[in-house]
């Protein structure tokens, strides 16, 4: 007879019909946004940001995490004031060349070159139409005035897969994030900025750079539960990571390895820049090549004996869609729609080659092993007409943090 009732009574909630109070069920006592200040006021290219994170016992929300700043950007010769710049089809995270995050034992959490051609990436090929309008704080679509200063707010889940943890909606341990250091490495003027002016050069300052925490104090037995567990077994924090591997060459053929050796990698993708365009602050250097200008022919991942895709993509519209299932925007496309349109992929510096590795996109831990029998390699014939181009390979792999009272330990 009870368990006809708890079968009944779940039922009448399935179906909205059960009028009664819910038990509430948070256990956070305290829930603010709290500001943390980097060591200095002011910024110039090649220089290293570093924030010294003090959120004592709270836990942090990562999803909400950002970044803050503000950018002037000046012409150095021959420049007038009605003179534009912009980050071309990037954002500001253009600005940010690597992002290093270290515990307060020392321990390297978490290291991403080429901070800033990923980002562009993630904002391309996950985030639809909408949500880059919100992004438009972040200098995208803008055009600015060169000798005025802009405040950027960039979402620090752009630039690190730390702030993106693998499971949704879990926090950073207090154990982790109290006395993290994260230390960020200016980009150059040339190769982050797009410049529209007459001038034959520029460069820009950063000031009053401020990241935004959304620290949850949460209640006593809970902190108690935590504090246990983390003394005895430690709190487990789990988040993407990526390693990167530049390529420059005038090859119209590639075979290029990322020697890696991590547990559990998940996808693999690669972008393709013209060398002399990324070194023209005149000219987008965050747009990926043109099909028009360079012919893509095929490109194919292996891991050992493994092949992704089996046969050889030769085909602009197949790599389009293999890349984006790549990013699991080929799955409830109602829900969460790809924002990329094939002419921004083909033509207009979205191209990206990718492939999932996971052997399951609903399942968080389903990535495969690299290491020296497995090693993940690109194959890709593009024809570059003796120019030089430039490739970036990433590899997304699976950090494990493990947090004690007084120390965390890396696991890949």
């Amino acid at each position: 007879m009870e368990q006809s009732q708890n079968t009944d009574s779940a039922l009448m909630a399935t179906n909205g019909l059960l009028y009664r109070m819910p038990q509430p069920l948070s256990v956070c006592s305290h829930r603010t946004f709290k500001k943390e200040y980097a060591q200095r006021q002011s910024y110039f290219q090649g220089d290293t940001m570093v924030f010294d994170i003090n959120s004592g016992s709270s836990y942090i929300d990562p999803s909400s995490c950002m970044l803050s700043f503000k950018v002037n950007v000046a012409a150095t010769v021959g420049g007038d004031v009605e003179d534009e710049w912009n980050f071309g089809s990037g954002l500001a995270t253009n600005l940010i060349k690597e992002i290093r995050v270290l515990s307060k034992n020392g321990c390297e959490v978490d290291r991403t070159q080429n901070a800033n051609v990923l980002a562009k990436i993630l904002k391309d090929y996950t985030y639809d139409s909408d949500g880059r309008r919100m992004l438009s704080n972040a200098g995208y679509d803008r055009e600015y005035s060169v000798d005025a200063s802009y405040k950027m707010v960039i979402p620090l889940s752009l630039l690190s897969g730390f702030f993106r943890p693998v499971v949704k909606g879990m926090k950073i341990p207090a154990g982790l994030c109290s006395g993290l250091r994260i230390e960020f490495i200016m980009e150059t003027a040339r190769r982050s900025l797009t410049y529209t002016g007459a001038g034959n050069s520029v460069r820009y300052s950063i000031a009053d750079p401020e990241m935004l925490f959304m620290c949850m104090d949460l209640n006593d037995p809970t902190q108690a539960a935590l504090m246990k567990n983390s003394a005895e077994t430690g709190l487990e924090y789990t988040f993407p990571s990526y390693f990167s591997t530049p390529l420059t060459t005038t090859a119209n053929k590639i075979n290029e390895q990322v020697k890696k050796a991590v547990a559990q990698c998940t996808r693999a993708f690669a972008t393709v820049f013209h060398t002399a365009t990324v070194e023209d602050e005149k000219k987008d250097g965050f747009g990926s090549i043109s099909h028009s200008d360079y012919a893509f022919k095929n490109f194919q991942f292996r891991v050992g004996s493994e092949y992704y895709p089996k046969k050889t993509v030769d085909d602009s519209v197949e790599s389009y869609y293999i890349t984006a299932a790549c990013f699991n925007k080929n799955t409830d496309q109602q829900e969460f729609p790809n924002g990329l349109r094939l002419v921004d992929y083909i033509n207009e510096g979205s191209f990206v080659m990718g492939v999932p590795i996971e052997t399951d996109s609903r399942l968080n831990l389903s990535g495969i092993p690299l290491n020296n029998s497995n090693v993940l390699e690109l194959r890709a014939e593009i024809e570059s007409g003796g120019e030089q181009l430039d490739y970036v390979i990433f590899m997304e792999h699976i950090t494990v943090a493990r947090t004690f009272i007084n120390k965390t330990d890396i696991k890949i």
